[in-house]
């Protein structure tokens, strides 16, 4: 069906009266991609005789039918067919639903008690890394320590000897030689 529209937007057969009008423009594209939708066209007033300076014509278009998307697989049931169409379907549908929160809601439960056990573990390993840090820093304090004590001993055997060549000095060298063979 196509109407055509003018200035008071009432309805207007084509022709007739009106010969100042341009010929009509091509159709313009469909409204919608797919299912109905409206084209539309254009002409404009050629003269001084028409009412309008434009005047709209729009027809029906359907380019292709919408593809339907496929239902989502539902859960056996062995209850009797329904009377009520869309309420039924709709109940169907809510059962299907409840069924798989549920199940996405178990997994969540199960994947939360696995993370608390990993937090646990987490826990001990981290405790055991820092032990083991603190063991290592300890062993090169240790070493350190134990470094500075034989450079300690060093120099006191070093001052010793040293020691002893000066008190040496004034002593004959029969002594000496007594003394060197200690």
């Amino acid at each position: 069906m196509m109407k055509t529209y003018g200035g008071d937007n009432s309805d207007k057969q084509l022709g007739g009266d009106f010969e100042e009008w341009t010929t009509w423009g091509s159709w313009g594209a469909c409204s919608k991609t797919c299912g109905p939708g409206i084209t539309v066209r254009i002409r404009t007033c050629s003269g001084g005789k028409c009412r309008e300076t434009s005047e709209l014509a729009q027809q029906e278009c359907r380019l292709a039918d919408c593809a339907t998307t496929a239902k989502p697989s539902q859960p056996a049931t062995t209850e009797a067919p329904c009377e009520y169409g869309i309420l039924c379907e709709q109940e169907r549908m809510y059962k299907y639903l409840k069924k798989e929160v549920k199940e996405l809601l178990e997994e969540d439960r199960k994947l939360l008690q696995t993370t608390k056990g990993a937090n646990t573990e987490l826990a001990v390993i981290l405790g055991g890394t820092v032990i083991l840090i603190l063991g290592i820093i300890l062993l090169c304090i240790i070493r350190c320590v134990d470094r500075k004590m034989e450079e300690n001993k060093r120099i006191k055997r070093e001052a010793k000897r040293k020691q002893k060549e000066k008190d040496q000095v004034g002593v004959p060298s029969t002594s000496r030689s007594f003394t060197s063979m200690k």
